[in-house]
């Protein structure tokens, strides 16, 4: 288990004493104030494995007295606000999920994908008007990708997302709730492009994602989130939202198979 130790705290901070568990990494110390905001933000649950000093063992949050009543608080506020904007949407930081959702999280990337195509076909049209790159299907895919590597980083830390993401309700923050900077961004862009999705070619982004998706379902976290020690959460997806989704799907599918 690796450790990872973030002590420096002022003199007139809170405590902080607190570790949980990510994975296989213990971070921390971290006050009882910071853990309450990590929970809020989604990067901590009830089920999430804590320990400080004086604890004979880890234990969930849940069986820890000074924890458990203010993560049942805070559930409940998540349920109530996900409940009052569930029919136009909305979400709560309190009613985000780090459960695993595979498939949003593929379907967002698609999603990023045609809008970094579209973004570098306008640049294009402008920088060199007779480019043939997106004559071939494959040479268009490979460059698409490989823009998207260099783009995403500053879209997610100029707005705190992406497009897909955004869309399909889906946030990737760092362990105390705040945005990714550019660095830690741009690290993980290259991890997906390397690791999920095989560069853009297609025979080796089949095991590429085909391996991402059982280490997802396996253990929680993909390699470059992990490695990262970042955290993804979901929040509920509302009608309007799943209305915005199906046609941005549609749009996709329609740009992919219909010929120009």
């Amino acid at each position: 288990m690796s450790y990872r130790d973030d002590s420096t705290v002022a003199t007139a901070a809170p405590p902080a004493h607190w570790y949980y568990l990510v994975g296989r990494d213990k971070v921390g110390p971290r006050s009882l104030d910071e853990i309450l905001a990590l929970a809020q933000a989604g990067a901590i649950d009830t089920d999430t494995l804590v320990w400080a000093p004086g604890m004979d063992d880890w234990r969930r949050a849940s069986d820890v007295d000074d924890l458990k009543e203010p993560l049942r608080v805070l559930e409940y506020a998540g349920s109530v606000g996900a409940r009052a904007g569930a029919g136009f949407g909305e979400a709560t930081a309190g009613s985000s999920s780090t459960e695993n959702h595979p498939w949003r999280r593929w379907l967002a990337r698609i999603v990023d994908y045609t809008v970094g195509g579209f973004v570098l076909g306008f640049l294009l049209a402008f920088i060199a008007p007779e480019t043939s790159i997106f004559d071939n299907n494959l040479t268009a895919t490979l460059v698409v990708c490989a823009f998207w590597v260099i783009a995403e980083p500053f879209v997610h830390a100029w707005f705190g997302n992406t497009p897909g993401k955004a869309l399909f309700a889906i946030s990737v923050k760092q362990q105390d709730g705040r945005s990714l900077r550019v660095d830690q961004a741009l690290a993980r862009s290259l991890r997906v492009w390397l690791f999920g999705v095989g560069v853009g070619l297609p025979l080796i982004s089949l095991f590429t994602m085909a391996h991402s998706h059982g280490r997802l379902r396996r253990s929680g976290a993909t390699s470059w989130d992990e490695k990262g020690n970042l955290v993804v959460s979901y929040n509920p997806l509302g009608a309007g939202r799943v209305a915005a989704i199906v046609l941005a799907v549609l749009v996709v599918i329609a740009l992919a198979f219909v010929p120009a």
